[in-house]
């Protein structure tokens, strides 16, 4: 099922970044998810979310990209990219 694939998704990013800085020999601080939750139901968000705190134990910061409005309400911290004149921005909500 499209959930399956995405929960292997997820798994395999974790994975691929623990190598990349396995193989660097270095500790790489932030952590990219390209959004984890599209395709998951109601318990997978909430393994998710139980993951990524534990994560951010590990990371300093664990950046989480979404388009849909509830997903962004799980975070206390929010940043939107707005475009501008041909120009991309962080903005803080």
């Amino acid at each position: 099922s499209s959930g399956e694939r995405a929960r292997a998704n997820l798994i395999i990013s974790l994975a691929l970044g623990e190598l990349a800085a396995m193989r660097a020999e270095k500790t790489i601080p932030f952590r990219f998810l390209d959004e984890p939750f599209e395709s998951i139901d109601e318990a997978g968000v909430e393994a998710i979310i139980l993951l990524l705190n534990q994560q951010q134990e590990q990371y300093d910061t664990v950046y989480v990209i979404t388009h849909q409005d509830h997903f962004k309400q799980l975070f206390p911290n929010k940043m939107t990219v707005v475009k501008k004149g041909g120009f991309s921005s962080l903005e803080k909500v």
